[in-house]
């Protein structure tokens, strides 16, 4: 028995051989948890404020409305909103017209059925609007914004979208907002960098080298990416809760609004959960929306967030 211990060490001795010190270097370590450059912005970088340029750059498309109307009757009753252009039909149910010879400050209407023509009228809050024997008020529509969130792969199909006032103290507060997804961002990237001990570096012959670098597991690396990505939803979601004037819960896909504005600039926001890989391992990240909106008196927009036209994290505010 003795023997064949002795033969078998002799045979691994021969199949593994032990380098000699001879073929090794030992360089000492000299750092502790060193990670790699910081990605995301150098550190006490200044960080460059956000102005409306930067918003409307970052903006889903915006799309200017024509104004629109109501005829408000004696009784109080009011018909429409119509949109004011030409060929604009109203319905009154039994009866139609249709809005011709618009300009800015006049119009016609021509009866659906017998083409005779009525008018001009003036476009104006209150004229008086004379079809046949009753008298109507033209009351315009305020201003507006409309929208429709249309995103199939949002988990839960239900969103909250939020209207802000973009006065001096909101435009601040987006620079705040820019600061913290920028911040969440550089602790993502240190979190996954390889961290260097406080242990020497050896080399020897292939396969007897050893750095003194520990790498992130897959799993560390999920965990941080998604502290991250709660971090940057956490701060916008905040933001749109302290500066919202007003907020609409939105099922996707369905339209929204926002009525009686007052004319000046906004944002549309609305953030939700959308589904990211396949198969097993599919996960949720965040996707954020932003509309900016220069809105005039009277005037209308139409804006529409999809799951084309969102941002992630990493590229919100993106320098």
């Amino acid at each position: 028995m003795k023997r064949f211990a002795v033969v078998a060490v002799l045979a691994l001795s021969f199949a593994f051989p032990v380098p000699s010190l001879a073929q090794i270097t030992v360089n000492p370590g000299t750092r502790v948890m060193q990670f790699g450059s910081e990605a995301g912005g150098a550190p006490g970088r200044a960080v460059r404020r956000v102005g409306t340029r930067d918003l409307d750059a970052m903006s889903v498309t915006v799309v200017n409305r024509d104004p629109s109307f109501y005829l408000q009757a004696t009784n109080r009753r009011a018909y429409g909103p119509f949109p004011y252009k030409g060929g604009s039909e109203l319905d009154f149910g039994s009866v139609s017209y249709v809005v011709v010879d618009a300009t800015d400050s006049s119009f016609s209407l021509k009866h659906g059925r017998k083409g005779t023509t009525e008018g001009p009228f003036e476009f104006k809050e209150k004229a008086e609007v004379k079809l046949g024997n009753v008298t109507f008020a033209l009351r315009k529509a305020p201003a507006m914004i409309v929208g429709r969130l249309d995103c199939a792969s949002l988990q839960p199909r239900r969103a909250k979208i939020a209207l802000v006032a973009l006065d001096e103290r909101a435009l601040l507060a987006v620079s705040h907002l820019k600061v913290a997804f920028l911040t969440a961002r550089q602790r993502y990237h240190m979190a996954i960098q390889p961290v260097e001990l406080n242990a020497p570096t050896i080399r020897g012959p292939t396969g007897y080298n050893y750095d003194p670098y520990v790498n992130r597991s897959d799993r560390d690396k999920e965990r941080s990416l998604w502290t991250a990505q709660q971090r940057a939803k956490k701060s916008f979601l905040t933001f749109m809760q302290q500066y919202r004037l007003k907020s609409i819960d939105c099922t996707t896909p369905d339209n929204f609004r926002f009525e009686k504005l007052p004319a000046g600039k906004y944002l549309v926001l609305c953030t939700g959960d959308v589904k990211a890989g396949e198969g097993r391992k599919a996960t949720k990240e965040p996707l954020f929306w932003l509309g900016y909106v220069e809105l005039g008196a009277e005037a209308s927009v139409r804006l529409g967030f999809t799951g084309d036209n969102g941002y992630g994290w990493l590229d919100l505010f993106g320098d």
